[in-house]
Formats: structure tokens, sequence, C-alpha cells
């Protein structure tokens, strides 16, 4: 079953032009005029019980990615001590197999997990307490936690607007939110979207992992600086320290790019690519993610 939902104006600045980024089968991009907002439209949600985790080969994701994550997730909560002097209650939305709750707790956090994906879900109640459901469907008592974190997850959201206004309510007072998300205006959707049209739609591979448009949970939203500071203005947040970060390592690339590790020759040529995309985006400032830290106001 899909659910589908038309915006008539940009979601986030209410702005009435954009225009068309690229098509995809059913799946139809454009950007807000104003902010840059990128987002499907019509957004397409799938109501399936199909879960993104279940085709996922741990072995190779263990391997690539998840020593990746343990070392992302040590600069992460080092960042938001800085912040948050006060180690209280913690909660990781979209907590996946649980690497963030982890490391919260090794630093002295009282860390709980929401996280909708049954297999997910059961990997990372080994670090702590998880509810498996979605964010939007649970209630907490108001001012109950000190810091949220969405660790790639406001670009999955259907209502990004409601979901940080439902945030700041069970925030505490000055509590802080921090967050990582994809960036549309990065030097790997230039690119993915590059390949795309200059080989007639053909090349879509690249463009189908950066947007995700294979998975469950597929990108709605790829937000600007700009269209993230105007939501987080309007749902009561205030930025107080951001940088933009490659989202990746040579590794973690090669494993977006094939997750079929084994192939040495492919292997050889992908890591050459993706040091060569790495060192492009630092150096024309063009990193594919943001790293944000705001506070409730």
């Amino acid at each position: 079953m899909k659910s589908c939902h038309y915006f008539s104006f940009c979601p986030v600045c209410g702005f009435l032009k954009y225009k068309k980024v690229f098509t995809y089968r059913c799946f139809r991009y454009v950007r807000c005029e104003r902010c840059h907002l990128i987002w499907m439209n019509p957004l397409i949600k799938t109501e399936s019980t199909a879960d993104d985790y279940e085709n996922i080969d741990w072995d190779s994701y263990y391997h690539f990615l998840a020593d990746f994550r343990c070392r992302q997730f040590e600069k992460d909560i080092t960042l938001i001590k800085k912040f948050c002097s006060r180690k209280g209650r913690l909660l990781d939305i979209g907590t996946g197999t649980g690497e963030f709750l982890k490391v919260a707790s090794e630093h002295g956090f009282i860390a709980y997990g929401v996280e909708p994906s049954r297999r997910a879900s059961e990997q990372a109640l080994r670090f702590g307490p998880v509810l498996r459901s979605e964010f939007e469907a649970l209630s907490f008592k108001e001012n109950f936690f000190d810091v949220i974190t969405l660790w790639s997850v406001l670009e999955h959201v259907t209502h990004p607007t409601e979901f940080l206004k439902k945030i700041h309510n069970v925030l505490k007072n000055d509590g802080f939110l921090a967050l990582r998300l994809p960036l549309g205006s990065s030097l790997i959707n230039f690119l993915c979207l590059g390949a795309y049209k200059l080989s007639g739609q053909r090349l879509a591979g690249p463009l189908r992992q950066f947007y995700q448009l294979d998975w469950q949970s597929r990108h709605f939203f790829l937000f600007s600086e700009a269209s993230l500071s105007w939501l987080l203005e309007k749902t009561g947040f205030r930025s107080v320290w951001k940088k933009r970060e490659p989202g990746f390592d040579v590794s973690s690339l090669k494993y977006r790019l094939t997750f079929k590790p084994g192939n040495w020759l492919l292997e050889k040529i992908l890591e050459t690519l993706a040091a060569f995309i790495l060192f492009l985006a630092r150096l024309l400032k063009k990193e594919d993610e943001l790293i944000l830290v705001a506070r409730k106001i």
C-alpha cells in the first residue's frame, strides 16, 4: 500500500515556486527557488511490512561500516558534551543497530533508543533500552530529555515540521538537538545527478544509492543549510554549532557503491575513485553531510 501527498508549495518556507530536479520511475524531486530545499513531490511512502535491514549482508556491514560509525559516534558524543555538561537522559531517534547507544552510555548518559525496524532494534537491544516504533507514534513526558539525536533521520521523515515540534516538546528547557543529514548542495549529489542526466538516465545506480530509492526509507528531503535554518527557527531551535563533513571514508564509500565486496580489481578502482571524490569535496567545501547542534529556545 502507498500513501501519496502532493505539495503545491515548499513544505519548509512556504514559497510557491520550485523546479524539477529529476524524475526516476515514479519518483519526482523538485527544488524550492527560495530556500533550496529538495523534496520528493508528490511524496510517496510505501506502507509495507518490509524491512530495510532484512537484506543487509551483516558480515560486510560490520567490516565496512560499523567501525566507521563507531569512530564517528565517538566524535559526536564528544561534541555533545561540549554543550551539554550534565549527562542526563539522551534519546537517539532512529538508533538503527544501536552503536550510538553504546557510545553514549559509555560516556555517562542515560541513553534510550527508538527504532522502527524489527531486525535493527533486536541488534540495538544489546546496548540499551530500545522502543520498536516510529517516534511520531510514541508519547513522552514534556521536558523529559536533555539531548535528542537524529543521525541521518530527518531526511526520511514525511512531515519534518511536526516532527521537530514534537522533539521540542519532549526536550527540557535549554535542551539540545544534535543531528546529521545529507545536503543537496554537495559534490556527491552533483555527480550523481550529472551521471544520470548525461547518460540519458541509463546510469541511475549512484543516484538510487544517494537518494536511497530502492529502500523503504527513502530520502524524502535533501536540505540546504538555508532550509534547515528556516525549519529550526520555526520549530523553536537555535543553531549553536554546525560543520560540513564528508559522510564517508574510503572503505565505507566502496561499500555504498557496491554492497558486494570481493572483486579485487573493482575494489581498487572504487578505492581510488572514493579517495579522489573525498579530496575534491573537501577542496571545494562541498562535503555531503551537515553536523549541527541546536538549543531549544
